[in-house]
């Protein structure tokens, strides 16, 4: 991921998932929803997903067995502010659980985008409960800012 565009967007909802110079790369999937392409961030697998039930802004992926993903944390993104990653420099059991991963993501597909659209949408239409909203990225100012970072000229990041 684009770390100077997470440290522009961090600029406007602290609540940004941070890259930790490096040490932690940002891995999820990518959502097309309407015109804006979304990041939907996942995170590692713990033994606290496995209590936790599924929601609107949270998804365990194959029961929390491969980690989860966090609807809540979606980000815009360009088509210009993310990279492939090169699964050759990993562990062979680190490349076969994101093989997994892809696996779930493909049979659930239709399941993630409904998801992702629903969020989005009753964030736009100010609809979802209280605590799920406190939860969320502001999804209208990132998508606004989506939008001037496109336009900024890249020297002054």
């Amino acid at each position: 991921m684009n770390d100077d565009y997470f440290l522009y967007l961090s600029k406007f909802d602290s609540r940004i998932y941070h890259n930790k110079n490096g040490k932690r790369p940002y891995l999820g999937i990518f959502i097309d929803l309407k015109d804006i392409k979304y990041f939907v961030p996942m995170v590692s697998p713990k033994e606290k997903h496995k209590k936790m039930k599924n929601n609107i802004d949270f998804h365990k992926i194959d029961g929390g067995k491969y980690g989860a993903l966090n609807f809540n944390a979606m980000i815009p993104v360009g088509n210009n502010d993310y990279n492939l990653m090169d699964f050759s420099s990993l562990a062979a059991h680190r490349v076969n659980q994101m093989n997994d991963q892809l696996k779930w993501f493909q049979l659930n597909k239709d399941k993630i985008i409904k998801k992702a659209n629903n969020i989005r949408n009753r964030f736009l239409n100010n609809s979802l409960p209280k605590t799920i909203k406190e939860r969320c990225l502001n999804f209208i100012i990132l998508e606004d800012k989506l939008k001037e970072w496109i336009n900024l000229p890249r020297n002054n990041y």
